[in-house]
């Protein structure tokens, strides 16, 4: 799991938090290929590199802001 802290905009300081979670997911070129052609693949070439790491937001706190926030982070 990964954390994540932003600074809010508000009258005091404060800052929000965003809760991420690590994933391998197979790579966007393979998506449309079959389970059956991807073992396929695999089998003919051991080092073939299917799937990559995606970073999912499980869940983001903000508290009182503005809407300027969704501008300053991704």
């Amino acid at each position: 799991m990964k954390i994540r802290v932003f600074e809010m905009d508000y009258s005091v300081p404060c800052c929000g938090y965003g809760f991420y979670e690590r994933r391998q997911k197979l790579k966007k070129e393979y998506e449309h290929l079959s389970r059956k052609d991807i073992g396929k693949m695999k089998r003919e070439n051991k080092n073939l590199e299917l799937s990559e790491e995606r970073i999912v937001p499980l869940f983001v706190f903000m508290g009182d802001t503005t809407v300027s926030i969704f501008n300053r982070y991704e």
